[in-house]
This record gives structure tokens, sequence and C-alpha cells, in this order.
């Protein structure tokens, strides 16, 4: 038979939690639901921009990408790279569409992070991984990667150097690459 004050003192610490975590974490089952619409047979036919409810193909041209969502949606800074934000595969982002690679028509998109947190990486990878299923490779703790003979899908961390400075520094990237036919 345990005493009165310790029996206090066990419920206490049961219940102690401490003031950088005010609230419980939830589980990672908890995550929210995705719609189907994005799996990587879908990606091959092109990818879906449900807040325009389109899928834009691959291979188009940027006039071609400009007369299904128009110009005044997207951010121009780098011409040939036209961003947008939109949803891709559970992760709301701005998204850079790539026309420079494969000579004026799309073939990959981009995302690169400004806050390259090991929990960003883990909270993406986890509704991606709701959204397409498993990834075929794990590399460490900072590469999963989704693909088959036609797409290639990829989130990671990438670590690089920005010269004179010695220092290394890290970015967030999720990229989407339609492979050539």
């Amino acid at each position: 038979m345990t005493p009165p004050a310790v029996r206090w003192r066990l419920r206490a610490l049961r219940s102690y939690r401490p003031r950088h975590c005010p609230a419980p974490i939830a589980p990672t089952s908890a995550l929210p639901e995705i719609p189907r619409q994005e799996t990587l047979a879908a990606l091959h036919e092109g990818v879906y921009v449900p807040e325009y409810g389109l899928r834009i193909p691959w291979g188009i041209t940027r006039d071609e990408l400009f007369r299904l969502i128009p110009r005044e949606a997207f951010n121009l800074q780098w011409p040939s790279w036209p961003r947008l934000r939109f949803t891709l595969c559970g992760v709301t982002a701005v998204y850079a569409f790539n026309f420079v690679s494969r000579g004026g028509r799309l073939c990959e998109l981009q995302y690169y992070g400004t806050t390259p947190r090991r929990r960003s990486l883990m909270r993406t990878q986890r509704l991606q991984r709701a959204c397409l299923g498993p990834p075929n490779k794990v590399d460490g703790f900072n590469q999963y990667t989704w693909g088959d003979r036609q797409v290639w899908f990829c989130n990671s961390i990438h670590t690089y150097r920005r010269p004179p400075d010695p220092r290394s520094h890290q970015t967030h990237a999720i990229t989407l690459w339609r492979r050539d036919d």
C-alpha cells in the first residue's frame, strides 16, 4: 500500500506537462485525410492543381500554362521559372515550374523551403506517404524518393555552401520530375 502523500505526488507527476509543450502531441496516425487525386500513375498524365480544379499536362509551354491558369496568379520573378502556390500531394507550397531544361516544355516542379528543419521534412514526408504510399527509396534521414519509369518525386534536405563562407547551409527541397519518353 502506498502512502497518500506518495500517491498524490505520483498523480501530479503523471499529469505534469512542461511549459514548452502545453498541449499533448497528436499521434502521427492522426494525419488529415488527403484526396487520392495524386498517385504515381496519376502523375504520369500531369500535375493536379486542386486550387484551380485542373490537371497541368507534362510538356506544355509557358504560354499554354498561362492559358490554363491566369498569368496574374504566378510570381514571375524569374520568367523562365514561374512560381505558383498550390497543394501537391498534401503539401501546400510555392512550386516553381521548370521550362528551361527541355527546350521550353514543362518537365519539373520544384519547391525550396526557407525553413530547413527536420520537422518540416518529416511532416511533408508523412503527408506524401499518405498520398503516394511508401517511398521506393529512403536515403538515410535526408531523402525520400518515390518513382517509376516515368516520374520521379523526391523530398529531401540539401546541404550546400556559399563561398567564401566556410559554413554549410541546408534547404528543404521537394522535386517532381517527368523523365524522358
